[in-house]
């Protein structure tokens, strides 16, 4: 199910997209898709220890949703790749947010898009 995700980035996604996913993930999604990620390998990725903590507050904390739509618009991030291992930074529930829209499911992946303001 995670090659059916990436295939579809791989099918949708622009240059000018950037997927936000952990590391693990992010690391495939730049490899099998050549599609831009916001972290993937921790050695190729410029500002990797900050962007990794910022993905980790992202999945993570329970700031508010405007707190996270902030931070996603202000990074150029437009899409989102959720699965096991995006759920295992923390409990932040991505379903029903007024900022992400479904655009993939899978039993173990979900991709959103990113809405602008």
């Amino acid at each position: 199910e995670y090659e059916e995700g990436f295939t579809w980035l791989k099918n949708h996604l622009t240059l000018n997209d950037v997927v936000l996913s952990s590391g693990t993930t992010g690391s495939f999604i730049a490899g099998f898709a050549a599609k831009r990620v916001y972290y993937g390998h921790w050695v190729e990725t410029v500002k990797g220890e900050e962007k990794k903590a910022n993905l980790r507050w992202f999945f993570g904390s329970l700031a508010s949703d405007q707190e996270k739509h902030d931070f996603l618009i202000k990074e150029n991030i437009t899409y989102i790749y959720y699965s096991e291992f995006e759920k295992a930074y923390g409990a932040y529930n991505l379903a029903e947010k007024g900022f992400l829209e479904p655009v993939f499911s899978q039993e173990k992946v979900l991709i959103y898009k990113v809405l602008p303001r």
